[in-house]
């Protein structure tokens, strides 16, 4: 294959305790279950060459197939919970899509307690707060993240996927009170620039998809979904799962732009044979990029730069490639050292391992090393060029390789309601009657108007000001998402800051003298 444009289709934490696949974080009486494995068939490549002058036609497509290695084994690993609980078999007694990698996939049973469930490296969680379930209840709830083409909604021609699509379930269930699906997006958030949706599908799991789209800013108060839009994350609200969920953006009054994902990839250099490097582009989510790494994994590719964002812009023309100060001894076996991704294939296009490739020949076997430049950038936006650079010794292929970062979580208090230093490892930041006192402080409204109202503006939450009017507690729902939002370890002194600022200080006060307790017993 001589390369050009390529088409193609952790765990929970406790102390002295093994890290599985996938985390479940919840109070004391639940279960937590992980599982990995999951398979690949082929990954469909087509390629591209080019002229050298960029407004030449691109030659025809060529399909090849690029096999992978055999698949893992897809049965479900079975972990101990922290409190010894045995995990029970794969969940849901069928409800479970079966195109699912299990490694993409958090799963728990939670009662009244409320809990959390969290995919690991994806930005994904689903948290349900305490009373989300009924007292003496527990329910078997999923969150996973689909790689399956199949899953994603139909895009028009000027929409674009800003989001993975998330998975949920059992579909149906009903909740006494919101439950929050953490996601990350890959939107340059300029409100102005763009019409965001967050996309729905309410068939039933490997069923017919029926997507229907709620624009935000144009919610009702008999909407099904709330959305919560933050600068690299969006948080949504429902009472009620759906199977699929997704989030879409078209450009409103200028054009709108989505960051993209850069990674360069190759297998070690072997002898005299061809050097094949794979430019990913994809968008910038942190799923994304560790399916990226899981396809590369399988193919024995190593990462060879730090990956890099770069800003992608409606109808601004295609991807452009171009490889140069190729090192004495190498040369491209392409016809051109240019390559053009179309912009349909980045903005609307549903192939979540996108790339190009440049395949160089060892015409030199005395040359031990290989170097290059590889620039990317818009065919209109020149300026926002990001430029990938190769450099590898034949007899060390593991020099110049760069390491991907692999997040590692901290040991945590084992009460799950406390504030431990690790962020991950929290389930609830605030316990249950500290919500309580707080919301009997702000839930009435008073003269000064420092109540539940400001605390929502504080947040910058007060977009929904007229949802959080229809509920019992105003106050307790706003925490509730400020939880989602909120999982650094600075976040409660933030809180307590807020309340001062808005002359809240018995609250104040309350609130800092249990940070005081929490850290004393932690």
């Amino acid at each position: 294959m001589s390369g050009g444009y390529t088409g193609s289709s952790n765990g929970f934490h406790g102390n002295g305790l093994m890290k599985p696949p996938n985390t479940v974080l919840m109070p004391l009486d639940n279960v937590i279950s992980g599982s990995r494995g999951g398979s690949m068939n082929s990954l469909q490549l087509q390629q591209q060459s080019r002229k050298d002058n960029p407004s030449g036609a691109p030659s025809p497509y060529i399909t090849t197939e690029l096999p992978l290695p055999p698949p893992t084994d897809n049965s479900i690993e079975r972990q101990d919970s922290l409190y010894g609980s045995e995990c029970a078999d794969p969940p849901l007694g069928g409800a479970l899509p079966t195109n699912v990698d299990p490694s993409c996939l958090a799963w728990g049973k939670v009662g009244h307690a409320g809990g959390r469930l969290c995919i690991p490296d994806s930005g994904v969680s689903l948290l349900v707060p305490e009373g989300a379930i009924a007292k003496g209840t527990t329910e078997e709830i999923f969150v996973a993240v689909s790689r399956d083409d199949r899953d994603r909604p139909r895009l028009s021609s000027n929409e674009t996927a800003l989001s993975p699509v998330v998975l949920t379930g059992p579909y149906g269930l009903h909740f006494a009170k919101p439950v929050i699906l953490s996601l990350v997006h890959c939107a340059q958030i300029q409100p102005s620039h763009w019409k965001v949706s967050v996309a729905t599908n309410d068939a039933q799991p490997d069923k017919p998809s029926r997507w229907i789209r709620q624009t935000l800013g144009e919610e009702t108060i008999n909407s099904t979904v709330y959305c919560q839009l933050d600068e690299k994350s969006c948080f949504l609200m429902v009472d009620q799962l759906c199977s699929r969920y997704a989030m879409l953006g078209t450009s409103h009054q200028q054009p709108a732009s989505k960051l993209l994902r850069l990674a360069a990839f190759a297998a070690p250099p072997r002898g005299n044979a061809d050097y094949n490097i794979r430019v990913y582009c994809i968008d910038d989510t942190r799923d994304g990029f560790e399916c990226v790494l899981d396809v590369e994994h399988r193919l024995g590719g190593l990462l060879l730069d730090h990956p890099r964002s770069l800003p992608f812009t409606d109808n601004a023309g295609p991807l452009c490639l171009q490889i140069e100060d190729i090192f004495t001894g190498w040369r491209s076996k392409l016809t051109s050292h240019y390559q053009e991704i179309p912009f349909t294939h980045v903005w609307t296009g549903s192939q979540c391992t996108l790339h190009a490739a440049f395949t160089l020949e060892h015409v030199n076997t005395a040359v031990n090393i290989l170097s290059c430049r590889i620039h990317v950038y818009q065919q209109t936006r020149s300026s926002d060029k990001q430029t990938i650079l190769v450099a590898t010794n034949l007899r060390e292929p593991g020099d110049g390789v760069i390491q991907p970062h692999i997040r590692e979580p901290g040991s945590s208090c084992n009460n799950g309601l406390t504030a431990p230093s690790n962020s991950e490892t929290v389930v609830f930041r605030l316990p249950s009657h500290v919500k309580h006192k707080l919301s009997l402080w702000l839930d009435p409204p008073n003269m000064n108007g420092n109540d539940w109202r400001m605390l929502a503006r504080q947040l910058h939450v007060d977009r929904y000001i007229n949802y959080f009017a229809t509920k019992s507690s105003p106050t307790e729902h706003i925490l509730d998402l400020w939880e989602a939002r909120n999982r650094d370890d600075g976040s409660v002194p933030q809180l307590i800051h807020i309340l001062d600022a808005m002359g809240r200080h018995e609250a104040r006060a309350y609130l800092q003298d249990e940070l005081s307790q929490w850290e004393a017993v932690c």
